[in-house]
């Protein structure tokens, strides 16, 4: 009876020695199969900064850039399980139990042990189509200093002015699924996504929620105007100076430190570019041998220019809203 009593009191002891431990012995790796249709990287719908790696050995990390954690994972029939390695228990479960639906590019799971928990996942590099309508270059009607650059592979740029990014793209159902390439800064999202359509020209785009709508224009259209190709002085500082050639390319600065551009216009609007970058917008009007320019984004800025040839002239000026 004694030693009945006691094995049973080993017994119990050895059961909860193991779950303190973290039931390794349980849920180890090789409790189950691989389903390598998991195998690679994946990021979550809601917050693209959030990454499952899926190894084919069964390892793993998951998390957001700089805070990931290793576990190990098996699946059977339809369940995954996922052991957490170390003191990265996630929810405050070690081994946690999934049922999961895979398919090429998304992963859907849901837990077994909490209600309530149902996350989706993109496969990483599998975003959709390439549309052609949305190949080109496109500027944030909001300010010209954020730029979209959709090429015909995928691939693409993002971001500020001189501070743009490599990007890959495709559409599914039509939407826009963006992934941002290299290491992500913090509470950056690696893949967004936005609802598209194109009409007259401006690129609309809506976050899923519906709550934020962006314009973006194409410029692939504009011209250059034949008004405006020759050589112009600042009125009030005639070294400074802009050349605009015939061919959409020219010259501004001062004589003795010019620099390159190129440059289009649309109806009254003109805009400069830097290797392909648009870094300036600006309202012109030409009246004889006067240019004004007005910066797009400050009514108070406001230059004239005078062709090099008539610069003996005197300049024109505003009076009220008439030029004289």
């Amino acid at each position: 009876m004694w030693k009945k009593a006691s094995f049973i009191v080993i017994s119990l002891m050895i059961i909860s020695l193991l779950m303190l431990a973290g039931c390794d012995i349980l849920y180890s790796v090789d409790s189950g199969e691989r389903d390598m249709d998991l195998v690679g990287s994946w990021f979550w719908d809601e917050n693209s900064g959030f990454e499952y790696l899926f190894n084919d050995d069964g390892t793993g990390i998951r998390g957001w850039p700089g805070e990931s954690s290793p576990f190990t994972w098996s699946t059977n029939g339809s369940t995954l399980r996922i052991v957490c390695q170390g003191d990265n228990a996630m929810f405050g479960v070690r081994h946690e139990r999934w049922t999961y639906i895979v398919t090429t590019d998304n992963l859907s799971i849901r837990s077994q042990q909490s209600r309530n928990m149902s996350y989706s996942y993109i496969r990483d590099g599998i975003l959709g189509d390439v549309v052609q309508e949305l190949v080109g270059t496109w500027f944030w009607d909001e300010s010209i200093f954020w730029t979209y650059v959709f090429n015909e592979d995928g691939t693409g740029l993002a971001g500020w002015t001189f501070e743009e990014y490599e990007i890959k793209w495709g559409v599914t159902d039509n939407v826009l699924r963006i992934e941002r390439l290299g290491e992500l800064p913090k509470y950056v999202f690696r893949i967004g996504t936005w609802k598209f359509y194109i009409e007259d020209d401006l690129l609309h785009l809506t976050d899923p929620d519906g709550e934020v709508s962006l314009y973006y224009t194409d410029y692939r259209d504009w011209e250059v105007d034949q008004v405006l190709v020759d050589t112009w002085a600042w009125d009030d500082y005639s070294s400074w100076v802009y050349v605009f050639n015939d061919d959409g390319t020219g010259i501004m600065g001062p004589y003795y430190n010019s620099s390159e551009f190129t440059w289009g216009t649309s109806d009254n609007e003109l805009r400069f570019f830097y290797d392909g970058i648009l870094f300036d917008s600006w309202f012109f009007s030409v009246t004889d041998s006067h240019l004004r320019l007005e910066s797009r984004y400050d009514t108070d800025m406001v230059y004239y220019y005078t062709r090099l040839a008539d610069l003996g002239r005197v300049p024109q000026r505003e009076q009220g809203n008439d030029v004289i």
